[in-house]
C-alpha cells in the first residue's frame, strides 16, 4: 500500500472507475486511470445499463468529482496499468460510502483472499455492506427501482425540440467533443434520462484532437484542445441548464445554450478568444443576442487573445509588397529561394509550411543536395508569382522571414511542388501558431503520399550526390584533381556560388566535385573588401553581371590550377558565349595575358579590351588616376607592453591558422598607387638571372594573373619554381621562375603591407582535421571584407598576438572574434602550456573557457561527437 496523494478528481466513468490528475515532481498535471479496490459497481452498457449504475456513478459524483481529494494506490494491473485503490475525501472514504449506499459490491475473489487476513479496512468495507443489504438499499433492494436511460438521440429530433423549446432543461454534462460539441444528460424525470448532442448557440471553437478506433489521432485546429480543456474543467459532470434553441442543418444535434450559476460558457469562450461567432445561429438567437456576443468577440480581438493573438495582418504592408512577380535567382534550399523583382531589387523568401531535408536528421541530411538541384531544376531563372503569407518577426539573431506562396506560370505550386516528390517536409505547427500556408491541409496530404510512395528523401534510396569531393580542399588535393577535371575539354558544371567578377565557386555533378575556378587571362576591378576600403571602378558592376551565372549550367575548361588551389581556365556560357571575352568588350575587366594562353585567343582577348577602350564603356569610362597619399607606418615589431588598437582589414588566412591585416589609413592608398604604376611597368619588366630565398621580386600570381610585390622563401629548381610571398596581402604561391621579375627600387619604398598575425587565447583545428575547413570558412564569414578593430595583445617570433572586434558586433571581450569562434565550435582555448606570457589574463580565459563548454555540451562544430582535444587525450 502506498500513501495517499492529493490529486483532483476529473470525471467519474462509473462509481468505481475514475480519471483522477496528479501532480508529478516537475509539477506537471498528468491524467491516469484509477478503480477503486476490492469492489464492482452497477455498470454501464450499450445495450443497456446494469440497475443502479447512474445511480452509483451519481453517487461518486457528487462527492468526489472536482473536487480535491486524496488517493492512496493498493496495486497496479501489470498490463493496463490501471491503479486500483481507495479514495478519501475530508470526512469519508468513497469505498465505504458506495457499500453502506447500497451501490456497489464486494467482489467474491477479494472476500475469498481478505477473509484470513487481519485487515482491518477490509473489514470495515464489509460491515457496510451487510447495512446495505440489511436496509435493502441499492443493489439489495427492488431493481426495477433504478432510473431507465435513453442512450440514443431521440427518435423524432424536430417533434422533440418542439416540445421542449425554450424549457429550461436539468442536465449533466456527460463528455465534451469540442469546446463547443457536448454530449449531455437530461434529466427530464427522476427515473427517465434522456442523452442528446449540443452545439453551443452562437459560439464555434477550433476542432480539437480526436483518436477513432485505432487510426492516428487527427490534427487539432489552434486552440482547439483548449477550448475543450477550458469547457472540461467548468462543465464536465456538472449540472447544468439547457436551454434548446434549434437543431442543426445534419439534424442530429441541439443548438441549445448551456448555462451555469456561473453564466452563459459561450460568452466565456469568446471573452477568451477560445471560439468565434456562429453565424449561422443568427436565426436561433435573434439580433440583439448575436450583437452582444460580436461585441464580446472584438474585444478578445482587440486584446489579442487565443486565436486572435498575433494577428499577422498589420505586419505583411501594402498590396505592392505582399503580391509581386520576379524570377528565381537562386534556389537556397527547397525551402528558401530568392527573387529578383522587376525592378531589379532581390528578394530572399521562404515558402510557408515547409522544410528542407534537416541537416540534424541523418535520415534526411544525404538528400539536401538532391533536394536542392531538383528545384533548381525546375525554377532557376523562371517568372513566379508571390503572395506573401505572413512575415515572422527577427529572434534569437536570426533575421526576418517572409513567408509566402509561390507559383509559376502554369500556376503550380512551388511547395507543393517540394512536398509531393519528397524533398520537403510540412511543418507541425504550434497550437497557437496561425501563421501557416493556405493550402496547409493539402500540403499534409501531399507529405503523406509522398511517403506511401517512396519518393525523394522517404525513398531509403541511395542518393544521386553523396560524399562530395572538394577539389580545391588543399593544393595537393587540388593537383591530384587536375588531371580529371582536364578530361573533358568543356566541363558541364553549375556555378555555386560568385566570388568576384570572373571567379566562381562550382558544382561538377559528373566528377562530383565542387572546386575553385577564375577565368584565365582576364582580371576583373577589386570590390571593396571593408567599409574604409574603396573598390576599383566598376567593382559593383561587374560582381552583379557575374552574379547572373549564379546556379546556372555553363562549361568550363581547365587549364591548370594555382598555389592557392583555384582552377584556371575558360567559361562558356550557353555553349557560344566566352564570358571572359564578353567581360572585355563590355569594359568590365583588362588583359593579363598567361604563358599558355594561345596566340588566337591572346589576339582576340586584346582586341575586345581595344573595342571597349575606343567606346569608353565600362572601366573606359572617365578613368582618372588616383592621388597619392602620407603613408602610415605598420604596427611595432615590438611586443605590446600596453594594448594598441588598429582598424584593420584581414587580407588572407593561412591554413595554419596564422593570418595577415592591412592597416587602414593613407598607406593603403599609396599601395593601390603603387600597384597601378607596377602593373604599368609590368611589359618593362627585366627578367632575373638568378633566384636566391630571401630575394625582393615582382611575381605575377598565378591566381588572377596580377603583379605583386613579393619575397622568395623556397627554390625549387627541379620544378624551376618557387614559393613567393607576396607581403602586401599575406599569401604565399608556387610561381613559376619565369614570371619573377627583378623589383626596382622605387617600388621598395613602401613597407610590406601585411602583417601575420595569430589569434590570442585560441586556436583553430588543426589543418588535417575534419573541422578544419569549416572553422577557416566561418573565420572568413566572420572577419574577411569588414572593418575590425585589432588589440595588439603582444607578439612572437614576430607574429602578432591580436583580439579581434567588429564594432557592429560591440566593444567587450565576449563580442569578440576569438569568443565566437570558440562559442561556433570553431576553435578551442589554447592550452595554458601553449600560452605566451601575455595571455595570462584570467577573466578573458574564464569566459573563453566557458563558451567552449557550452560549445561542447551543445555538440557543435568540432564538438559535435563529443571528441577531446588532443592535449586531453
Amino acid at each position: 500500500m502506498s500513501e495517499y496523494v492529493s490529486s483532483m478528481i476529473k470525471y467519474a466513468h462509473s462509481g468505481d472507475s475514475f480519471t483522477i490528475l496528479v501532480k508529478n515532481n516537475l509539477k506537471q498535471i498528468n491524467e491516469k486511470q484509477f478503480s477503486l479496490a476490492y469492489i464492482d459497481c452497477p455498470r454501464f452498457r450499450k445495450e443497456g445499463d446494469e440497475p443502479f449504475a447512474f445511480e452509483a456513478q451519481e453517487h461518486a459524483r457528487r462527492l468526489v468529482v472536482g473536487r480535491p481529494a486524496s488517493t492512496c494506490t493498493f496495486n497496479v494491473a501489470p498490463t493496463t496499468k490501471r491503479e486500483y485503490g481507495c479514495i478519501r475525501t475530508a470526512d469519508l472514504d468513497l469505498t465505504e460510502s458506495l457499500l453502506r449506499a447500497g451501490l456497489a459490491k464486494l467482489r467474491p475473489e477479494a472476500v475469498r483472499r481478505e477473509s484470513n487476513h487481519e485487515n482491518a479496512y477490509f473489514k470495515g468495507l464489509e460491515e457496510a455492506q451487510a447495512a446495505a443489504q440489511e436496509s435493502k438499499l441499492g443493489v439489495w433492494s427492488n431493481l426495477e427501482d433504478a432510473v431507465q436511460t435513453e442512450k440514443s438521440v431521440p427518435a423524432d429530433i424536430p417533434k422533440f425540440m418542439k416540445r421542449n423549446q425554450k424549457k429550461k432543461l436539468n442536465g449533466i454534462i456527460e463528455n465534451i467533443r469540442d469546446g463547443d460539441q457536448l454530449r449531455v444528460r437530461l434529466l427530464l424525470k427522476p427515473r427517465r434520462h434522456q442523452y442528446i448532442n449540443v452545439s453551443l448557440a452562437g459560439v464555434r471553437c477550433p476542432r480539437a484532437t480526436h483518436t477513432y478506433n485505432d487510426q492516428p489521432p487527427t490534427e487539432e485546429e489552434p486552440f482547439g484542445d483548449a477550448a475543450r480543456q477550458f469547457v472540461e474543467t467548468r462543465l464536465l459532470q456538472r449540472n447544468v441548464i439547457i436551454e434548446l434553441l434549434g437543431v442543426t442543418p445534419s439534424n442530429t444535434s441541439f443548438i441549445a445554450n448551456v448555462l451555469h450559476p456561473a453564466g452563459n460558457i459561450a460568452h466565456v469562450l469568446l471573452s477568451g478568444g477560445l471560439g468565434r461567432v456562429a453565424d449561422l445561429h443568427s436565426i436561433n438567437l435573434g439580433p440583439e443576442a448575436m450583437q452582444n456576443l460580436r461585441t464580446i468577440e472584438g474585444k478578445a480581438k482587440a486584446a489579442n487573445l487565443g486565436i486572435w493573438k498575433n494577428v499577422k495582418l498589420p505586419n505583411i504592408g501594402s498590396l505592392s509588397l505582399r503580391d509581386y512577380s520576379g524570377i528565381v535567382s537562386r534556389v537556397v534550399s527547397t525551402d528558401t529561394l530568392e527573387v529578383r523583382r522587376d525592378d531589379g531589387s532581390d528578394a530572399r523568401l521562404q515558402l510557408s509550411s515547409i522544410r528542407h531535408p534537416r541537416p540534424s536528421n541523418e535520415k534526411e541530411a544525404p538528400y539536401q543536395l538532391d533536394a536542392r538541384e531538383f528545384f533548381r531544376k525546375k525554377i532557376i531563372g523562371k517568372r513566379v508569382n508571390v503572395s506573401l503569407d505572413f512575415v515572422r518577426p527577427a529572434q534569437n539573431g536570426l533575421p526576418e522571414i517572409n513567408a509566402c506562396t509561390v507559383t509559376l506560370s502554369d500556376g503550380r505550386n512551388l511547395a507543393m511542388l517540394a512536398v509531393e516528390n519528397g524533398y520537403a517536409s510540412v511543418l507541425r505547427h504550434r497550437a497557437d501558431d496561425v501563421d501557416r500556408s493556405p493550402i496547409y491541409d493539402h500540403l499534409i496530404q501531399a507529405e503523406k503520399n509522398a511517403q506511401e510512395a517512396k519518393k525523394g528523401m522517404w525513398s531509403g534510396k541511395k542518393p544521386q550526390y553523396e560524399a562530395i569531393v572538394n577539389a580545391s580542399e588543399t593544393p595537393l588535393r587540388s593537383r591530384q584533381n587536375l588531371s580529371s577535371l582536364q578530361r573533358n575539354r568543356k566541363l558541364p558544371v553549375v556555378i555555386e556560388n560568385v566570388i568576384s567578377g570572373s571567379r566562381f565557386r562550382c558544382f561538377c555533378p559528373k566528377e562530383n566535385c565542387f572546386f575553385m575556378f577564375a577565368c584565365a587571362g582576364i582580371r576583373t576591378p577589386r570590390t571593396a573588401r571593408n567599409a574604409q576600403d574603396k573598390e576599383e571602378p566598376f567593382a559593383t558592376e561587374s560582381f552583379n553581371n557575374a552574379k547572373s551565372l549564379l546556379q546556372q549550367e555553363v562549361e568550363v575548361e581547365v587549364l591548370s590550377v594555382d598555389n592557392n588551389s583555384c582552377f584556371l581556365g575558360d567559361l562558356t556560357v550557353n555553349r557560344t558565349s566566352n564570358f571572359a571575352l564578353d567581360l572585355l568588350t563590355e569594359g568590365l575587366a583588362w588583359c593579363q595575358g598567361y604563358s599558355s594562353q594561345s596566340n588566337i585567343q591572346y589576339t582576340q582577348y586584346h582586341d575586345a579590351e581595344s573595342s571597349a577602350r575606343e567606346k569608353k564603356v565600362g572601366i573606359w569610362h572617365n578613368y582618372a588616376p588616383e592621388v597619392a597619399q602620407k603613408k602610415t607606418d605598420a604596427p611595432s615589431d615590438s611586443a605590446a607592453s600596453e594594448p594598441t588598437y588598429l582598424d584593420v582589414a584581414l587580407s588572407d588566412i593561412a591554413d595554419d591558422g596564422k593570418f595577415s591585416f592591412q592597416v587602414a589609413g593613407p598607406n593603403i592608398q599609396q599601395l593601390e598607387n603603387l600597384m597601378s604604376e607596377l602593373s604599368d611597368h609590368r611589359k618593362a619588366a627585366q627578367s632575373l638571372d638568378r633566384y636566391n630565398v630571401g630575394m625582393n621580386v615582382a611575381a605575377i600570381s598565378t591566381l588572377d594573373n596580377g603583379i605583386y610585390r613579393g619575397k622568395i622563401l623556397r627554390c625549387n629548381r627541379e620544378n624551376q619554381s618557387a614559393d613567393v610571398l607576396l607581403y602586401d596581402y599575406g599569401s604565399v604561391e608556387q610561381t613559376p621562375f619565369k614570371n619573377l621579375y627583378a623589383l626596382p627600387e622605387k617600388f621598395s619604398k613602401l613597407k610590406p603591407q601585411a602583417q601575420l598575425s595569430r589569434l590570442t587565447f585560441v586556436q583553430l583545428p588543426p589543418s588535417n582535421s575534419d573541422y578544419y575547413e569549416d572553422a577557416k570558412l566561418v573565420f572568413r564569414e566572420l572577419a574577411m571584407n569588414k572593418g575590425l578593430v585589432a588589440k595588439i595583445d603582444g607578439k612572437t617570433d614576430n607574429v602578432a598576438s591580436v583580439t579581434l572586434y567588429n564594432p557592429s558586433d560591440g566593444a567587450d571581450f565576449s563580442d569578440c572574434i576569438n569568443t565566437q569562434l570558440v562559442a561556433l565550435g570553431m576553435a578551442s582555448v589554447t592550452p595554458r602550456r601553449k600560452l605566451a606570457p601575455f595571455e595570462k589574463d584570467a577573466a578573458s580565459l574564464s569566459i573563453l573557457q566557458d563558451c567552449q563548454q557550452q560549445a561542447r555540451l551543445n555538440h557543435i562544430g568540432m564538438w559535435v561527437y563529443g571528441d577531446p582535444l588532443e592535449y586531453e587525450e
